[in-house]
């Protein structure tokens, strides 16, 4: 008896353990993109997460050798999101936030032209632990607690 009540306890709390809280996923989101930016000689780009309800916001800081420093903020509404892919190069890999409906996500200076958010990292740090399909289990989690339909699984070019 008493192992079926530990078997039953178990099941009940499986699902607190296996599903995080959207703070959690935020949190794993914002910590994940900000410390895996792409740096080279000539070029680098940095980013930082931040959420305002049910928006992401990606600050993407570029600084190259023969443009100088530039900043964009994305503003991407969580539930417009409809899919995310990957593109590897050589040494980079595009991580990217394709859109739905351009209706309501901007960036800095406007609406997003192409509907696609790229963020890019290095190939060989971003490839660790298999990063980029949890990068995008995560994002379909949080596009998914903020209203959205959860998402196709991810494509890589």
């Amino acid at each position: 008896m008493q192992a079926l009540a530990a078997f039953l306890f178990f099941l009940l709390a499986l699902p607190a353990v296996t599903q995080p809280t959207l703070k959690e996923t935020q949190l794993w989101i914002a910590e994940k993109i900000g410390s895996h930016g792409y740096a080279e000689a000539t070029v680098s780009n940095k980013y930082s997460v931040t959420y305002e309800e049910d928006w992401i916001v990606v600050q993407e800081t570029t600084i190259n050798s023969v443009f100088g420093e530039r900043s964009c903020k994305y503003y991407i509404k969580l539930r417009d999101v409809g899919y995310i892919s990957t593109t590897k190069y050589e040494s980079t890999i595009w991580f990217n936030i394709v859109m739905r409906t351009m209706d309501n996500s901007t960036d800095w200076c406007g609406k997003m032209e192409d509907g696609i958010c790229s963020l890019i990292f290095r190939k060989s740090t971003f490839e660790q632990d298999n990063l980029a399909e949890r990068m995008r289990k995560a994002m379909s989690r949080l596009v998914e607690l903020n209203g959205g339909k959860p998402l196709p699984a991810g494509e890589t070019y």
